[in-house]
């Protein structure tokens, strides 16, 4: 998913930062979206094929903010809880 938004969009930026944070401390067990920032996945996560988190990153310049997201797809799974 690639969300395109005005640099200057503080109310969408945070909602976009924390639907991803809620999503994916649900997806890895984490009970604080500040774990999201060092959390290094075991071997046995990478191995899991089912592990349904968001993965992403964001690009910017002074004019537009671009977010652009990966995870697994389908009814329940986190991509379409993201939408």
């Amino acid at each position: 998913m690639i969300i395109i938004i005005p640099f200057k969009a503080p109310d969408h930026v945070k909602a976009i930062q924390s639907t991803f944070e809620r999503i994916n401390c649900s997806g890895l067990g984490l009970e604080n979206a500040r774990y999201l920032n060092t959390k290094e996945l075991s071997t046995e996560e990478r191995d899991n094929r089912r592990l349904d988190f968001l993965a992403g990153f964001e690009i910017m310049d002074s004019e537009f903010r671009m977010f652009v997201f990966e995870g697994l797809g389908g009814p329940g799974h986190s991509m379409d809880q993201f939408y």
